[in-house]
């Protein structure tokens, strides 16, 4: 039996990258563009890929960008694997790294179908994320995933705000609800337990990156689903009434 009172939720707060979009699987495609636009000698590129997904990593463990971590992640794996760092644009190569992962996004099942079936009920959906590291990125590529026109809100921490949980604090304000009245859905441990330690009601959505560090750890959901397709028949087995938003 779920912890969650379903029917007195009015705003469902979704996190984007691992929640609602894959934008994992397709870096070491992005990478190998890099390594190509970095003229990284051919033997080398396997051993590169995997030293900057390290670097990836361990930038993914924190809750959210705040300048451009590109630059520092290409200088590390070339250091380590004893490769100069060329002279270039690294502006122009980061805009390439977000071109390319953003058109290897992938929308995650039951994602479009959660939030059509949430808006129908009459509920406010906000995105709440972190910051990707280069001002407005963040809104682009929710507005290029086709999923922008689902929200009532996008707020980037990082960028409008500190904290995720800053976030969830402005959306509370906005529309005058009480903590449970507001459901928080991520996909990594640190947001998890920070919403739920300030109070919030939370779901942890499964998800398997390449990565590991922002998913491994103790977390403490109010409920825990394997994807949003189960979260999805939780949420219309409670059959949640039609609201005026």
């Amino acid at each position: 039996m779920s912890k969650i009172p379903f029917s007195d939720i009015v705003l469902y707060v979704f996190d984007f990258d691992g929640t609602l979009v894959d934008s994992y699987s397709c870096l070491p495609s992005v990478w190998m563009k890099i390594a190509s636009l970095l003229g990284v000698p051919g033997e080398r590129v396997k051993d590169f890929i995997r030293e900057v997904l390290v670097e990836e990593d361990i930038g993914e463990s924190t809750s959210s960008f705040t300048s451009n971590r590109v630059p520092l992640w290409v200088q590390r794996a070339l250091g380590r694997l004893g490769l100069d760092v060329p002279r270039v644009d690294w502006e122009a190569l980061t805009n390439v790294f977000w071109e390319e992962r953003t058109r290897g996004t992938r929308v995650l099942p039951c994602a479009r179908e959660i939030l059509e079936y949430l808006r129908s009920r009459g509920r406010l959906v906000a995105s709440v994320s972190g910051g990707d590291g280069v001002k407005s990125m963040k809104r682009r590529r929710i507005r290029e995933s086709g999923l922008e026109k689902y929200f009532s809100d996008i707020v980037v921490s990082g960028e409008d705000v500190a904290s995720k949980v800053d976030a969830l604090n402005l959306l509370l304000r906005k529309y005058g609800l009480g903590k449970n009245q507001l459901l928080f859905i991520d996909d990594k441990v640190e947001p998890i337990n920070r919403a739920a330690k300030a109070g919030y009601l939370t779901v942890r959505v499964g998800f398997k990156p390449l990565f590991e560090r922002g998913w491994v750890g103790e977390c403490s959901p109010t409920l825990f689903v394997k994807d949003l397709c189960i979260l999805l028949k939780v949420i219309r087995r409670h059959r949640i009434n039609q609201l005026p938003y």
